[in-house]
């Protein structure tokens, strides 16, 4: 065990390296990867393997020391911790695999929110996000001739509190009605 202990340290640094980069693309683009499905093998004894479409990951444990083998690897890597820290290291591997080869899609315009700098101030209805105020969504306009935006939180149904805006709220523009609702406006 002793000559694989310079080799522990720095595979233990590597997986929590690729966990912070894996929980920063997750985050950056808001999806999940799924978890490696182990298959338990009896022989050799303390082996295990997932097969996936980007490749398979076997892990194994001889005398008290635990390797992972992934796609590409020329050998086993020691993972200091058994068993359980060689599939995390497989998992952390594999994530990483997975949301590299991914993008963010391209948003059309209307559906994302945007910075609230660049709401427009003609008077139309748009939603206003405020994450100061816990992701509190509300209708907002600009109000043309006094020159401050009024919102309806807390109105009587109408648009007609004051409120200020602040660097961090977002806006977009308010969406289409459902079709039934459309409808019905068009008919009344």
């Amino acid at each position: 065990m002793d000559f694989l202990s310079p080799l522990l340290i720095p595979a233990a640094a590597h997986i929590r390296e690729l966990e912070a980069e894996n929980a920063a693309l997750r985050e950056a683009r808001g999806v999940r990867v799924k978890p490696l499905v182990w298959l338990c093998h009896q022989d050799p004894k303390d082996t295990s393997e997932a097969r996936t479409q980007v490749g398979s990951w076997t892990v194994w444990e001889i005398n008290g020391s635990a390797y992972c083998y992934g796609p590409n690897d020329t050998c086993g890597k020691p993972c200091e911790g058994g068993l359980e820290a060689a599939k995390a290291a497989a998992q952390a591997d594999y994530e990483r695999r997975i949301l590299a080869a991914l993008e963010q899609a391209p948003v059309t315009v209307g559906e994302a929110w945007q910075p609230i700098e660049t709401a427009p101030k003609d008077g139309q209805m748009i939603l206003v996000c405020l994450p100061r105020m816990m992701n509190l969504i509300v209708r907002a306009r600009f109000d043309t001739v006094h020159g401050y935006w009024l919102h309806d939180y807390e109105g009587e149904g109408g648009v007609s509190r004051y409120f200020s805006l602040h660097p961090g709220d977002v806006w977009m523009p308010m969406p289409k009605p459902p079709r039934a609702l459309a409808d019905a406006g068009e008919a009344g």
